[in-house]
């Protein structure tokens, strides 16, 4: 089993310059639609569903005459009976495509009023995002272009929602930029866990990486793929002759995007997911491996709406927090801690995070209970996990650890948000463009460094206090403890 769902060169004649042109032409102007490659087929599909499959018929090659079978999916046309619908089963000459497109609102029609009974929002969803990002007037700003949709069975354990590659705005000079990317959109809670859920998709991933055969398959595909697009004019991007063509870099590390969509904040569901996920996580791509196999990332849109860009995807550490401050925020934690799940479990690496961003506030100006809050929180953590600065005579206070631990917290800060202290900044003329070309990259770049501090921090601790690697505590043991939250947001201050 092979990746290539290319077109034949002459398929692809007729859909730029052929009898197949009013088609395309009709699906660039009219953005409900999107053209999918098939390999023998094409899909154009509206609200994620198929609108029309054309296939390419291949008895007529020998009779050098473009002839193309149409097919329109009976059980969208049985949820409009009323509505007598009739076109070209068969596709041979520029009459039969007019016809062909003039019936295109008929069958939108239909499927409405499918969909209006058999909701498939997350199918409806995942077109969308490819819209923003391929299409869109803001598609040249993103990051992100969906190659493929719908990859579930083309290879083995390739049980994913969408195939794309990521395209930095400051590398749209630079030949072979394009990193590989893999993304799961799940809808709703109820879409998480499960055969098909978050850990069993990861799973998957992975073994589909690990096979090396399987993993070039798909990038050989992915790479025709992309071109044919290109050439198709179905992807929205500022062209220079520095790049003639798409080309994917040779050594780069693929990407692992989830995607979840309109998650409902005030369920536990993805708290006690996210842990064992965590696990699952480590146990395929250990942190101290030489090679990830993954970037494993989770999408936060920018404020609002479907375009990805870098800066956007979260870690699966920062993904946690988020979830878990989203929880909190909405007033049901306590509802939460009656459950045994146990999945605000903090390891010592959040500890070691934790210590780092609360530390780092002794120049914010905050109100007294917050301040209390940190106190007893690095207070409870240093118990918690046997960490006492008093207990090696052995250094000197102004010597190794004990004299850069109060200044680390100091600048750590600067790397989650190096120009926090700029607030005040208005960009002139011709600064703007220039501040936003170069701020993803210092974004992104400020979150790798931000992990590599953490973990500097942590393997310091460990060679003071080593059995602090295999202990654990949670949030629920540490209320229990005394641990009161502030009343007000601390970002409010």
């Amino acid at each position: 089993m092979e990746y290539n769902r290319s077109i034949s060169d002459a398929f692809m004649n007729d859909l730029i310059c052929g009898i197949l042109s009013p088609l395309l032409g009709r699906v660039k102007e009219d953005h409900t639609l999107m053209l999918a490659l098939r390999g023998s087929y094409i899909n154009i599909y509206y609200r994620g569903g198929s609108i029309l499959k054309i296939t390419e018929d291949s008895t007529k090659k020998i009779e050098q005459q473009p002839s193309y079978e149409i097919g329109f999916d009976s059980e969208y046309h049985r949820a409009s009976s009323s509505l007598p619908i009739t076109f070209p089963t068969t596709v041979s000459s520029d009459e039969d495509v007019k016809q062909l497109v003039g019936v295109i609102p008929n069958l939108k029609y239909a499927m409405d009023r499918f969909f209006a009974k058999k909701n498939k929002s997350e199918r409806e969803f995942q077109q969308l995002i490819v819209r923003e990002n391929n299409l869109s007037p803001i598609a040249n700003e993103t990051e992100y272009f969906i190659v493929d949709i719908e990859l579930a069975g083309v290879l083995p354990n390739a049980r994913f929602d969408m195939l794309a590659v990521r395209w930095l705005s400051h590398e749209r000079r630079t030949r072979s930029a394009l990193v590989p990317v893999l993304i799961e959109v799940k809808y709703g809670n109820h879409a998480l866990d499960g055969d098909a859920g978050l850990i069993k998709h990861l799973e998957d991933a992975y073994t589909l990486r690990e096979n090396p055969q399987s993993w070039q398959n798909l990038l050989k595909g992915l790479h025709c793929h992309l071109a044919q697009l290109k050439l198709l004019d179905l992807l929205k991007f500022n062209s220079s002759s520095a790049v003639p063509e798409l080309l994917l870099h040779p050594t780069a590390t693929p990407e692992l995007i989830f995607l979840l969509a309109d998650y409902n904040p005030r369920s536990d569901k993805l708290l006690g997911i996210l842990p064992k996920f965590d696990a699952a996580l480590k146990s395929r791509d250990p942190q101290d491996s030489q090679e990830k196999l993954f970037d494993v990332r989770f999408f936060q849109a920018s404020f609002a709406g479907y375009g990805m860009h870098h800066v956007s995807m979260l870690n699966p550490t920062a993904f946690a927090t988020l979830a878990q401050k989203l929880y909190q925020t909405n007033g049901t934690t306590k509802e939460y801690e009656k459950r045994d799940l146990m999945p605000d479990q903090i390891t010592f690496d959040d500890c070691c995070r934790i210590i780092l961003e609360q530390g780092a506030t002794r120049h914010e100006r905050v109100g007294p209970e917050t301040s209390n809050y940190r106190r007893d929180l690095l207070a409870l953590l240093n118990t918690e996990f046997e960490i006492d600065w008093s207990d090696d005579h052995d250094f000197s206070q102004n010597e190794g650890l004990p004299a850069i631990a109060a200044t680390m917290p100091g600048i750590y800060p600067r790397f989650v948000s190096p120009f926090s202290g700029w607030m005040e900044y208005t960009p002139v003329k011709g600064e703007e463009e220039i501040w936003h070309k170069h701020m993803d990259k210092l974004s992104a770049a400020g979150r790798d460094v931000e992990q590599c501090w953490v973990a500097l921090f942590r393997d310091l601790l460990l060679l003071r206090w080593p059995a602090a690697a295999h202990r654990t505590t949670c949030w629920t043991r540490l209320r229990a403890l005394g641990l009161v939250e502030p009343q007000c947001d601390l970002d409010d201050f």
